[in-house]
């Protein structure tokens, strides 16, 4: 018996040596996903924090259309944009807007007071069967490359119109699903994004048949590109060690905003990977 005794202990102290590096080793990894998961958490409130921002400046921006009960010159308005310093204070967003509200057949009145406001004719275009017309009025900042967009009516595409019916019925902010910016207004370039309403409240609105619309006169409205917005929320430094997927709804190709320039680790696998929801002015992210 004596003589099986090395063997005995060596066999013994090999389990244990084993049992030791296994608990050592889930350990690891069980601190590394610990890790990573406050990572991403770190990740989330840098993107919700960035929007938040931006969403404020939707705010302020109605804030001053109420004050004024909707009578806001472009020139006022291009003065109160231009001191936002968007460039330096709110990169990724594209420009706030102002969308008229008419009912079909009265183009000609908001075409009238686009020439007054540009001193340039505007018609309100696509052609539509919809009731109702929301062409863009105003936005900041014009420039040549997006001068054609004055007088497109965002309620002839279904993904914004969708998103401006749900700001018809409330006084809350309401983010569209995808789009591409610049889309069916003639630009040279168009960019994936997103876009965010909230609907005007004046006394001198238009007639309207529902009764929960009889108080709006418009929507203004913020026109964010998607990779600058988030590019910049994570760019913050210390950088993170993460890569992002955002997408609008579920995650799926067609619903993509969003993906880091660097492709995860392979080796990983799904070992470290997290999903996050959040809910972004009524619409559902991931």
């Amino acid at each position: 018996m004596k003589k099986f005794f090395p063997i005995v202990a060596f066999i013994a102290v090999a389990l244990i040596s084993l049992t030791m590096a296994g608990f050592a080793y889930f350990a690891t990894q069980e601190a590394a996903r610990i890790k990573f998961d406050a990572t991403a958490d770190d990740a989330l409130n840098r993107i919700e924090s960035r929007i938040d921002l931006h969403l404020s400046l939707l705010r302020s921006t109605q804030a001053l259309f109420d004050a004024r009960n909707g009578d806001i010159s472009r020139g006022e308005f291009k003065a109160f944009f231009s001191a936002l310093d968007v460039d330096n204070n709110f990169a990724g967003l594209r420009g706030i807007g102002f969308l008229r509200l008419a009912k079909a057949g009265d183009e000609a009145a908001v075409e009238r007071d686009i020439l007054r406001d540009h001193g340039v004719a505007h018609q309100v275009y696509p052609a539509t069967t919809q009731p109702w017309r929301t062409p863009i009025v105003m936005f900041e900042p014009i420039d040549p490359s997006n001068q054609a967009s004055i007088g497109f009516d965002m309620f002839t595409e279904p993904a914004r119109r969708a998103a401006i019916e749900k700001a018809m019925a409330d006084d809350q902010q309401h983010a569209s699903g995808l789009v591409q910016l610049g889309q069916g207004t003639g630009a040279t370039q168009t960019f994936p994004g997103f876009l965010v309403f909230v609907r005007l409240n004046v006394e001198t609105a238009p007639e309207v048949i529902n009764a929960s619309r009889s108080s709006t006169a418009g929507f203004l409205y913020a026109a964010f590109r998607a990779r600058d917005l988030f590019q910049t929320a994570l760019s913050r430094t210390p950088l993170l060690p993460v890569n992002t997927e955002i997408y609008d709804g579920q995650p799926d190709a067609d619903n993509l905003l969003f993906r880091s320039e660097t492709p995860p680790v392979e080796t990983f696998g799904d070992r470290l990977l997290v999903t996050r929801k959040i809910v972004v002015a009524g619409r559902p992210w991931t």
